[in-house]
């Protein structure tokens, strides 16, 4: 999976590696192989989940009922889609 930051202001949103790790109370977001590389963490009773605006690369935004302030957007790779 790849982070989306298209908060920078840049033409084109610039993508990162990232891995997704779900266990039974959180969704963690890392930008590496480490636990130090964590991003964000979302706790699963609060989490919102929604299909991001322009999902020309399978992306999906995450953030958190109670405040909305965590909020990041995950994309597909693209050489893991699957034909529909």
């Amino acid at each position: 999976m790849n982070l989306l930051f298209d908060e920078l202001g840049t033409p084109t949103p610039v993508t990162y590696p990232s891995r997704v790790v779900l266990n039974n109370k959180t969704l963690s977001v890392y930008t590496g192989t480490n636990y130090n590389t964590i991003f964000k963490s979302f706790d699963l009773a609060y989490l919102k989940m929604t299909k991001s605006k322009s999902d020309e690369q399978k992306c999906f935004v995450l953030g958190d009922n109670r405040d909305g302030a965590k909020r990041c957007t995950v994309c597909v790779l693209a050489g893991n889609l699957k034909p529909d």
